[in-house]
């Protein structure tokens, strides 16, 4: 593998190949989509942490939606009593 057809592949450095193809509407899943669109709206001295940071939330908020939809929530009372549990200990 040369190095050209490895920073492609790893991402390093963003090709234009990639911002073509996304203006373009060239199918990409949601999920990239999604993290293309987060990693363009960080500042330019972000960090991998940020990116990772803030791809882990977006995980965590995606999953609570799926848990909501699929009915595993709790009432506002019953989470008032497992916060209390914690909180007495």
């Amino acid at each position: 593998m040369t190095i050209p057809s490895l920073t492609r592949s790893v991402g390093i450095g963003m090709t234009s190949d990639y911002a073509i193809m996304h203006k373009k509407g060239v199918g990409m899943s949601a999920i990239k989509d999604e993290a293309y669109k987060m990693i363009t709206n960080l500042p330019e001295n972000c960090t991998y942490e940020d990116i990772q940071y803030h791809l882990y939330v977006i995980e965590k908020i995606q999953k609570g939606k799926e848990r909501a939809a699929a009915g595993e929530t709790l009432s506002h009372d019953n989470a008032k009593k497992r916060i209390s549990k914690w909180l007495s200990r």
